[in-house]
């Protein structure tokens, strides 16, 4: 899953645009790594640990036009991350859905959380 905020920062600053970028790609990492510690706490099922112990939080990708945190399970648990995942809630200890279910409760906010966060970056900046 990623995670996507679209920013627009005007480049006739660019020590404005230089920070703008790095705090928001820190505060998605921040948002990302919540996801994945409730994922991994409350939805994932556990029985030897493998999948829980797969969960990670990708370093953020900087292009000209967004940023972005890739999150998600796998290594040597990747086909029973995706089985699971899909599955019936019957499969996995009921706990299909695992990723998502975090995902979409706190993706929702990501702008409002980027949106406080460079405020309190830029109070009293002119």
């Amino acid at each position: 899953m990623r995670l996507n905020v679209s920013v627009r920062v005007d480049n006739r600053f660019p020590e404005f645009e230089a920070l703008t970028i790095a705090e928001v790609a820190g505060g998605l990492v921040r948002i990302a790594e919540q996801i994945m510690t409730d994922s991994k706490q409350n939805y994932v099922p556990v029985i030897t640990g493998n999948l829980r112990n797969s969960g990670t939080v990708l370093p953020p990708e900087v292009t000209k036009n967004a940023i972005r945190v890739q999150l998600g399970y796998g290594g040597g648990a990747i086909d029973y991350a995706a089985k699971v995942h899909e599955a019936p809630p019957w499969v996995g200890q009921g706990k299909n859905k695992y990723l998502s279910i975090p995902f979409n409760e706190r993706a929702g906010s990501a702008h409002e959380f980027v949106a406080e966060l460079l405020r309190a970056v830029y109070k009293g900046r002119k």
